[in-house]
This record gives C-alpha cells, sequence and structure tokens, in this order.
C-alpha cells in the first residue's frame, strides 16, 4: 500500500499521450524489463489510484554547459550524450530537454588537461553575462562548479539552491562519466529527485552562505 502523501514517477514511453494510468497499469509499468530506464513523465499520488501526467514548463527553464565535447556540434548545445543523461534524470523527453533555453559557456573544445576538460573561465564569464542579460527563464541549472564559478557561485555544494538576479539557480554536477560524483548511486538518485523537483518550480533546498555569495569572474 503507498503512503497517501507518497509521489511516485513512471514513464510509459510506449504511450506517451496517455494521460491516466490506472493503478495496475502503474504497477505493470514498473515491474517491466526496461521498467528502470523508463522516462518519467508522469507524477502519481494516491487519489484514488490515478496518475496524471504534469508538463514541464520548458519556457521557463534555461541549462547551462560547460563546453561541447569534442565532437559535439557548438550549434546544439547538450544534443549528445550529456544531454541524453540530463533528460533522463529530469524525467523528460529529449525533445522537451532542446525546447528548453541551452548554451555552452565555451562554445568550443578546449582540450584536455590532467582533471578532465580544459577550460576557458574568462570567456566563460562573459558568456554568463550575456545568460544573465538575454534570458528571461526562472530557473536555470548550472551543470559544474566550473559553470556555477562564473555566475559567481564560489564553495557552493551540489543541488544547492540559489536565489538570486530574479531567477532560482541550481548547482548541478556535471554530467559527464568522467566525473567520479556519479560513482555513488545515492548521489545519482538524490540528483534525480531534486533536480525534477526544480524543474517543476518546488524549492529544493535554498543555500544560506555564512559570507557574501558571489564572487566576481
Amino acid at each position: 500500500m503507498f503512503p497517501s502523501r507518497a509521489v511516485f514517477k513512471v514513464a510509459a514511453r510506449h504511450e506517451p499521450r496517455r494521460e491516466w494510468v490506472d493503478l495496475k497499469g502503474l504497477i505493470a509499468l514498473i515491474a517491466a524489463p526496461d521498467g528502470p530506464n523508463l522516462i518519467e513523465r508522469f507524477a502519481y499520488r494516491d487519489l484514488g489510484g490515478i496518475m496524471k501526467q504534469k508538463k514541464i514548463e520548458t519556457h521557463k527553464i534555461g541549462l547551462v554547459g560547460q563546453a561541447p565535447s569534442r565532437r559535439g556540434d557548438p550549434r546544439k548545445p547538450l544534443a549528445g550524450p550529456n544531454g541524453q543523461k540530463i533528460a533522463r534524470l529530469a524525467g523528460m523527453s529529449y525533445d522537451e530537454l532542446i525546447a528548453c533555453r541551452r548554451k555552452h559557456l565555451n562554445t568550443h573544445h578546449s582540450g584536455k588537461r590532467s582533471k578532465g576538460d580544459a577550460f576557458d573561465r574568462a570567456n566563460g564569464c562573459v558568456n554568463a553575462g550575456d545568460i544573465l542579460l538575454d534570458w528571461r527563464v526562472e530557473r536555470i541549472v548550472l551543470l559544474g562548479k566550473n559553470v556555477a564559478r562564473c555566475f559567481g557561485f564560489r564553495d557552493v555544494p551540489f543541488l544547492a539552491e540559489i536565489h538570486i538576479y530574479g531567477r532560482r539557480f541550481l548547482i548541478f554536477p556535471h554530467p559527464s562519466g568522467i566525473n567520479r560524483w556519479w560513482n555513488e548511486r545515492r548521489n545519482e538518485r538524490r540528483a534525480r529527485q531534486l533536480l525534477q523537483r526544480f524543474l517543476r518550480g518546488e524549492t529544493v533546498s535554498a543555500w544560506v552562505p555564512k559570507e557574501r555569495p558571489l564572487t566576481p569572474c
């Protein structure tokens, strides 16, 4: 029996146009062999065993990445594996992801260094300023610490939410597979939960700094 306040989410990849799914159908989907990989597009609340689709307001969401991959297209931010991972964690389809505002702070791949990809911070800060001036969105996901620093957020923990500039920001781990943060399964589970709440407009965990939160580039 489900707790009355619990919210369960599951996707019906093979039935994306179906607005209502009964409890028996929900259980069948969860038990399916591909259940763990289903895109989470429906929010279920224990109200008579009915699950209603909740649409993501993509026009209110922005995603900021570090740079395209070596083989990535600079004109299509987050169009590769990293974008697909974000879509899966966010519980949205890939079409919904690319409907959001998207930008890389470095428009071209900058090569490698010992601990990962190189990053042109000066160029990143300029592009971060352009985003703050040009984007008319309510919620912005910053992918990685390099990206967060370009917006003035230093020493801010992952999955923290910051309210500033008249917007809400979520500091999210870089989705790359070389990021060891993702090695912990509990980290991925928590990231999925908080990202989906943030994208729905719910408060995640507002971060209150002990000192000033912004450090100029």
